[in-house]
């Protein structure tokens, strides 16, 4: 995978939220409130290519389904890497980690790039 923009920028926001799935109970209702967490990061803000244009705030697409496969990337070495947890627990906290990755990608297809209604799509 070709990292967008800086390496050093995916390194800083990814170190900064390695843990992501553990800010809230990774359930639907808490998709819209991790992802306006992830999104005050200014580095991930900057990953993102976030912009204002026309009084939107847009966000680049393919930047955005990098962020959510650096995501679970991050997620799966994470939990996994863990020699004391039990196979059956690594593999329900994968799935709840690629629900919630799934959630995003729900919300992204109804945005249109806009952070505004990406974050409108998640409260539905």
């Amino acid at each position: 995978m070709r990292v967008r923009g800086s390496s050093l920028t995916v390194i800083k926001w990814l170190t900064s939220h390695q843990r992501w799935f553990d800010m809230t109970s990774l359930d639907q209702k808490q998709a819209h409130a991790t992802l306006e967490l992830l999104f005050k990061d200014e580095d991930l803000r900057q990953f993102l290519q976030i912009n204002q244009y026309q009084d939107a705030w847009w966000f680049n697409k393919e930047a955005f389904e990098e962020m959510l496969w650096w995501l679970m990337m991050a997620a799966a070495l994470t939990i996994g890497s863990d020699p004391l947890r039990p196979v059956n627990a690594v593999i329900e906290e994968l799935e709840r980690c690629y629900s919630m990755i799934q959630e995003w990608q729900r919300g992204e297809a109804k945005s249109e790039y806009q952070l505004e209604k990406l974050l409108s799509a998640l409260q539905e």
